[in-house]
């Protein structure tokens, strides 16, 4: 885990069986630029993936305004995680378009405390309650980390010493495929068919099983013991 570009870099380009470069960013005119470029596409579409590497908490305190700024790293909000302190219910995220406006519209509260949704980098809440904190998980785009910086700082490659936040192998293994196809390498296809292979088990291993409970949402069904009411 953890290697520097020029380490990915060279290990797509050593098993691809072609000469490493001196380097992949940088002004050089005479050089390869292929996989700096493709490096962007790659991050891009894995980090939309549900990798556990890439959740983190976030929190927003309501004070009366009804928009507040989502984290300045956020991706997307994992489903279901949304809640208000001291609740037990999961808040409506996302609340649609059609049922944002009608609560806008009318007078009165909802069943629920707040509804809220998402529009552009702000979120907006329905009624919201000053002091009250909402807690979530969402995924953060920020998956590469700076020489010198103590945690993920960017979006994407820049420097051949930047770190890649998640799985060395998976990055690899996708950038190997995508450069056979960008260059015509024969055998492209393959590398693809064994990416796909190697991802779905690792997202299969890295976040783990769920045992499903029909009808009971997220909490263990409560029995109280039989009483005979006629007794």
């Amino acid at each position: 885990m953890s290697m520097t570009f020029k380490k990915i870099g060279d290990a797509v380009l050593g098993e691809l069986g072609l000469p490493i470069q001196d380097q992949y960013f940088g002004n050089s005119s005479t050089k390869d630029q292929t996989l700096s470029t493709l490096s962007r596409r790659s991050v891009k579409t894995l980090i939309q993936e549900d990798i556990t590497g890439l959740k983190v908490n976030g929190s927003i305190t309501m004070t009366t305004a009804t928009s507040y700024d989502l984290p300045s790293d956020f991706n997307y909000i994992v489903p279901d995680t949304m809640n208000a302190q001291n609740q037990e219910r999961i808040l409506t995220m996302p609340t649609g378009s059609q049922e944002w406006f009608w609560l806008q519209a009318r007078n009165g509260t909802d069943g629920l405390r707040f509804k809220c949704r998402i529009v552009g980098d702000q979120l907006q809440v329905n009624n919201p309650q000053s002091g009250i904190e909402l807690i979530f998980e969402y995924h953060t785009k920020n998956v590469v980390t700076s020489q010198g910086a103590p945690t993920p700082d960017k979006e994407t490659f820049t420097k051949d010493s930047d770190r890649w936040l998640l799985d060395d192998e998976l990055l690899i293994m996708d950038l190997k495929w995508r450069f056979g196809k960008t260059k015509s390498i024969e055998g492209w296809q393959a590398d693809l068919a064994e990416f796909n292979k190697y991802k779905k088990t690792f997202l299969g291993q890295e976040g783990g099983s769920q045992t499903i409970t029909v009808g009971m949402g997220g909490h263990s069904p409560v029995v109280d013991p039989y009483i005979d009411p006629i007794q």
